[in-house]
């Protein structure tokens, strides 16, 4: 049957089993067609281990179903167990990197599209929020010191360690940033975890 069809899909090292009502029912090696025993019947050779992806899976959870178990293709399948098609790593590569540029580019204030070259000023109405919560922290720090002027003309030191203050700040603020991005580009900062790890980036900022 292999044969008369003349070429198979790329990527193609298995073959879906399904039954005379088009249901899932396992995998099978092309290498077993060509070592096994020929008196074998195809249930005795198939691998029922191999699980079939619901069709209404996300691709952010089939992709890390392919990482979890080294998947090269795999079934899918509507509700009821019917086969409906099959996807591979080239697909799944896709979706992680979709999903990394997208868990990236929609960090705040960056546009999802264009992130590089957006309009100015669909850029200003999307970052100005936040510029503007940087204005206001940093004219509150400003106030802050301000309250201690007095302080700081008798001693001039706090001057000079004002600065690097501040960038000791900027420094643990840049790095716990890219941690964090890299985190939800590889799914390793979920709902479960994220107060856990604010907790432990707020203790390593308050030894920097």
């Amino acid at each position: 049957y292999l044969r008369r069809r003349g070429s198979l899909p790329e990527q193609s090292t298995s073959l879906f089993v399904v039954n005379r009502r088009g249901h899932y029912l396992g995998i099978i090696q092309l290498a077993d067609l060509l070592v096994k025993d020929n008196s074998l019947t195809v249930r005795e050779v198939m691998d029922e281990g191999i699980i079939a992806i619901d069709a209404n899976k996300s691709s952010a959870e089939v992709a890390k179903l392919f990482e979890d178990r080294d998947f090269l293709a795999a079934p899918v399948v509507d509700e009821g167990g019917l086969l409906l098609g099959r996807i591979t790593i080239d697909d799944v590569v896709d979706v992680i990197r979709d999903e990394a540029e997208h868990q990236i580019s929609s960090q705040p204030g960056l546009l999802d599209d264009d992130a590089m070259l957006p309009p100015a000023v669909r850029c200003a109405r999307r970052r100005g929020l936040w510029l503007g919560i940087n204005l206001f922290t940093a004219c509150l720090a400003s106030w802050v010191v301000g309250i201690f002027e007095g302080t700081i003309q008798q001693l001039a030191a706090l001057a000079v360690l004002m600065p690097v203050v501040a960038s000791m700040g900027g420094i643990a603020g840049s790095q716990t940033l890219t941690l964090i991005v890299r985190g939800l580009a590889l799914g390793q900062v979920t709902p479960a975890n994220v107060r856990a790890l604010m907790v432990k980036e707020l203790k390593v900022g308050g030894v920097n």
